[in-house]
């Protein structure tokens, strides 16, 4: 099967109102995600896109969804519908699970999950520093699931003032409550921030209820988010960081678009902990990272007040967990060269229970965590070139070690052309994959024979920027293809369901 698609994914033209300093331009804004150290925009071909905290800020009663689906290329199902509606991610007209989340940096997946990808309703706005999305393939740094890109949030962080202090509050249509407080400081060697976030909202009424039970309900929405970060700096020379975050969602939701269900509920817990080290070795630094990602999700249907045509009780709970280690240097080779190696490490693991009444399936449906767990291991460079002339080139490789399917290599290459410090030329040529999720290798309908997805993304540009800084544009066209997605496939014949290799994807757009 072949899908092709034409989006208009990647126009993107933004004013500056604010006052500009000559010391802090468009050009010389510093990203971290292209390259993963701070680097000016101007240094980097990549093409990213920056919602700054000011914007964050000014979004008022938006959710991350609706401030996502707003950029260039990115598109968000359930955007606009109901706050605890799943929200889908696609960048670039891709597929849902090839768009990478990183917190911090730190890639976060649901090993739990059909497709392994994470929800973003687990983040709230008011834990977020600054949003940048990192469009095209990149998986030479980040590894699987960066097919289509990277979208990084980066939390919020200390201050450099002893305390600091803040709060908002804002109420809506539906009765929707928004609140966020949050504190800061710095004392000696140590710095901290911390901060707590609560949405709810009485919700909206999405179906129309066709069965017997005429009544209809709002589907509610609650959500709790909680983090803290510490920082120590015993010598000039380390800095260690600690950290803690942690989500907690509920809600209702329906039975598709003509089944309102009436007691129909779901409930998410996360939390990720881990230590981000930084080691300055002359002119050189080693920044060697560990995260902990825990989920769980239930889904009950009792079905008393309302029935779904199907059962009358249903309960799932699913529970992953991951272990995530990264390790890599970036070093000056000279002036104009920085290298980037490293090494990472992904332990995934998971358990599923489902019990409905009547069964349609083998009943109660147990899936362990001795039997659904997995590793990889991945090696990766990156050379970036950045003459006096204007001209940029970036040269990365990574290969990818994984339990079931072996290894697999990818590439990128990224040369870019300043002119003038108007007008930055750039193009793109760049490999990656996805490895199957837990759910596609060891499920009753898993398939431990499925290979990786994967993709090849070419793309080219030109970014303008004004002498007055207040105005820039980007125009960007891209191709992507993409081998043997992954296809739930059910055979007529011998009334088997599994996932097999069968899709191919071919997207372009401009």
């Amino acid at each position: 099967m072949k899908g092709k698609f034409f989006v208009v994914a990647a126009v993107m033209i933004s004013s500056l109102l604010q006052a500009q300093d000559s010391t802090n331009t468009l050009l010389d804004e510093v990203v971290l995600t292209a390259n993963k150290y701070p680097n000016k925009t101007s240094l980097t071909g990549k093409v990213i896109t920056i919602i700054t905290r000011e914007q964050l800020e000014k979004s008022g009663g938006k959710d991350l969804s609706q401030l996502l689906t707003e950029q260039a290329g990115v598109f968000i199902s359930g955007a606009n519908s109901n706050a605890g509606k799943d929200k889908s991610l696609y960048l670039r007209g891709g597929y849902v699970s090839h768009t990478l989340i990183t917190i911090d940096g730190i890639p976060v997946y649901d090993p739990s999950g059909i497709g392994g990808n994470f929800d973003i309703r687990n983040l709230a706005v008011g834990n977020i520093e600054r949003i940048e999305i990192l469009k095209g393939s990149q998986s030479t740094l980040y590894g699987s699931d960066a097919i289509d890109g990277v979208i990084n949030f980066i939390t919020k962080k200390s201050m450099s003032t002893s305390v600091a202090g803040n709060a908002r509050l804002s109420y809506g249509s539906n009765e929707t409550f928004r609140a966020n407080a949050g504190i800061t400081g710095k004392k000696g060697m140590v710095d901290y921030n911390a901060s707590y976030s609560w949405h709810t909202t009485k919700g909206i009424n999405e179906a129309t209820n066709n069965n017997a039970f005429p009544v209809t309900d709002r589907d509610k929405f609650e959500q709790h988010s909680f983090q803290l970060g510490l920082g120590i700096k015993p010598i000039a020379t380390i800095y260690m960081q600690p950290f803690f975050r942690y989500g907690n969602i509920k809600g209702d939701i329906d039975q598709g678009a003509f089944t309102d269900e009436l007691d129909y509920t779901y409930s998410q817990k996360s939390w990720q902990a881990g230590l981000r080290n930084e080691f300055i070795l002359g002119k050189s630094k080693l920044i060697v990272l560990y995260s902990y990602n825990k989920i769980n999700r239930i889904y009950t249907d009792d079905s008393t007040k309302s029935r779904n045509g199907y059962d009358i009780f249903s309960h799932g709970e699913y529970k992953g967990s991951e272990h995530f280690l990264d390790a890599y240097l970036t070093a000056p080779l000279s002036q104009q060269v920085k290298l980037t190696g490293g090494v990472d490490f992904r332990s995934s693991k998971t358990s599923q229970e489902y019990t409905s009444i009547p069964a349609y399936v083998p009943n109660p449906q147990i899936l362990s965590s001795d039997s659904l767990k997995q590793n990889q291991v991945g090696l990766y460079a990156a050379m970036n070139w950045n003459s006096s002339s204007g001209f940029n080139l970036e040269l990365g490789g990574r290969v990818n070690i994984h339990s079931e399917y072996g290894s697999h290599l990818v590439f990128n290459v990224n040369p870019s052309y300043l002119v003038n410090k108007k007008v930055k030329i750039f193009a793109n040529l760049s490999s990656a994959y996805r490895t199957p999720s837990l759910y596609q290798l060891f499920s009753e309908y898993g398939n431990r024979e499925l290979d990786p997805e994967a993709g090849l993304t070419g793309e080219a540009g030109v970014h303008y920027f004004s002498r007055n800084n207040k105005f820039n544009a980007r125009v960007v066209a891209f191709a992507r293809k993409v081998n043997d997605v992954i296809f739930f496939f059910y055979n007529p014949i011998t009334y088997r369901s599994q996932y097999i290799n069968q899709d191919k994807q071919k997207d372009h757009g401009f």
